[in-house]
């Protein structure tokens, strides 16, 4: 890795470079008295600035329309897995390759669920969502059938992870119940 690192600074880099040595080949060498370690720290300074870079593009504000649309698609993916894990431990024998990676999934996207909704990104912001406005008005319980779901998520990937298919197939099932939950409570009834 950090040969690889160093090599990519000194084909990028004027001050680094390639050197013939006494016999006329190519050297990997370093210039103007630079050492490894400046070389490296180079590199990792480099890396830092781009990483907060992708950081400050991330933390761009989205308007409520590309919001509601961004949580649309994080349900549709909670949906597909879902839809992925019932129908595997429905089967007599599920393959628990399948449900471990839906659940991992799962688990990832449950964990920022709450994020998904800031405010004014509800009804009132002429957007078509069937996000109720209780998610705003009771937070506190919103937040609790979140962490339910993540819950039961992290639940059933143990589960799986284990290879335990009776246990996953009950994990799966418990995970519906959440769903349910926050669906009754929280989203509007589709017409």
């Amino acid at each position: 890795m950090r040969r690889r690192l160093v090599s990519r600074l000194i084909d990028a880099n004027p001050v680094v470079g390639e050197q013939l040595n006494g016999n006329g080949h190519r050297d990997q060498g370093l210039r103007c008295g630079r050492t490894m370690e400046e070389v490296t720290m180079r590199g990792r300074t480099l890396g830092l600035l781009m990483g907060l870079a992708s950081v400050t593009t991330v933390a761009v504000a989205q308007t409520p329309q590309q919001t509601v649309q961004a949580r649309q698609a994080n349900f549709k993916a909670i949906g597909k897995a879902t839809k992925a894990v019932m129908d595997e431990t429905r089967k007599p024998s599920p393959d628990l390759g399948i449900v471990r990676a839906n659940a991992a999934q799962l688990v990832t996207l449950s964990s920022q669920l709450p994020r998904w909704f800031p405010k004014g990104t509800g009804p009132e912001a002429g957007v078509k969502t069937g996000a109720k406005p209780d998610i705003w008005a009771k937070p506190a319980e919103f937040r609790t059938a979140a962490v339910n779901f993540n819950r039961a998520a992290r639940a059933l990937n143990a589960a799986a992870t284990k290879g335990d298919g009776t246990a996953t197939a009950a994990a799966a099932r418990a995970l519906g119940g959440t769903c349910k939950g926050c669906h009754d409570s929280f989203r509007a009834k589709d017409d």
